[in-house]
């Protein structure tokens, strides 16, 4: 499974366990996402606050974290900033 900037719309506990359930037990799961704590990403959010739908939310490390314990089955994440 591979997905580009779509964790950050959506509830990270609910799409946690969408994912441990449609994945095969050795399946990968591969999300490229903007980073809240990415400083160039918090400017851009600053200079245009009407660029981004009502669901969406910065990526922080603690939705990764929420996404790691609601998860069904064992999730490992790499965050590189």
């Amino acid at each position: 499974m591979f997905g580009i900037g779509i964790i950050h719309h959506l509830d990270t506990r609910q799409a946690s366990r969408e994912v441990a359930r449609v994945l095969r037990p050795d399946g990968n799961a591969v999300f490229w996402e903007p980073m809240g704590t990415n400083p160039i990403i918090g400017l851009y959010r600053m200079l245009t606050p009407n660029a981004r739908t009502v669901d969406e939310h910065p990526l922080a490390k603690t939705y990764i974290m929420t996404m790691q314990e609601s998860s069904l089955s064992p999730l490992r994440c790499n965050i590189s900033a």
